[in-house]
């Protein structure tokens, strides 16, 4: 009976140290607790909305490569179990493929932004309800939209909305914020448009020829039954890669 009882409040203790070992990892996830030393709570509001909109960022720009630059697509082909595209298409015979998205850049910063902004928005009330049950005062301005930009070497995601936060003498403000997401998704999806405009115009896009003008870019191309194309884009630097489709000059 005694060695039942030892046994039962070893459970019990196990089960505890899981249960917050659960918690913690959770909040670690959902960028509340800073992966800094001592694991506290993050207290800077600003990088509190950067590590809470992080990982969906990254998922988001990881997939958006992975399918021609989309997260939804309902012109695609399967390549590697993946929905991949079509930037440039033309069902006919011997027709050039016809640009399916002349403004890609613009669309893929559109499409990463409605996905971002209910995220972002939770991120706020999540900062709201952690940093009051820590004592602070909050208090969050209206809610001006998110908006992202392409560039070279980086996705920017910029939130206008103003946040304050107070604790007794402490406080911490900021009006609007820009994150930098480092990603070479811009040089990827601007070597896409070249290869559209070269398959839209000759159907055809030399891609040997164009590797020697840009040794960064590692171009693959694979040739279904139906005349379909789908090209690697792969940056050497980064090892990020994309994937588009293509389908012109079909011979049946």
């Amino acid at each position: 009976m005694i060695f039942s009882k030892k046994a039962q409040v070893t459970i019990f203790i196990i089960l505890a140290i899981l249960a917050v070992a659960i918690v913690v990892i959770f909040f670690v996830v959902r960028g509340v607790i800073s992966p800094g030393a001592g694991g506290g709570i993050e207290t800077n509001p600003q990088r509190f909305i950067e590590l809470c909109a992080e990982e969906e960022m990254r998922n988001s720009i990881n997939l958006a490569l992975s399918q021609g630059g989309f997260l939804e697509s309902e012109n695609y082909i399967l390549y590697n179990d993946t929905k991949v595209s079509y930037l440039c298409k033309n069902n006919g015979l011997f027709e050039p493929c016809i640009n399916q998205h002349p403004m890609l850049l613009n669309e893929i910063s559109q499409e990463l932004n409605d996905n971002i902004k209910p995220i972002v928005n939770g991120c706020f009330i999540e900062l709201k309800e952690s940093f009051k049950d820590l004592g602070y005062e909050v208090v969050l301005g209206e809610d001006k939209g998110t908006e992202i930009m392409l560039s070279p070497g980086n996705v920017f995601l910029s939130i206008n909305r103003s946040v304050s936060v107070s604790k007794n003498e402490e406080s911490t403000s900021f009006e609007s914020m820009k994150i930098p997401y480092k990603t070479s998704l811009y040089e990827l999806a601007s070597v896409a448009v070249d290869i559209v405009k070269s398959e839209a115009n000759l159907c055809y896009f030399e891609y040997l020829g164009y590797m020697i003008l840009y040794p960064q870019y590692i171009i693959k191309i694979k040739v279904y039954s139906d005349s379909s194309k789908v090209y690697s884009i792969k940056d050497a630097n980064t090892k990020e890669e994309m994937s588009i489709a293509i389908r012109g000059c079909a011979l049946g």
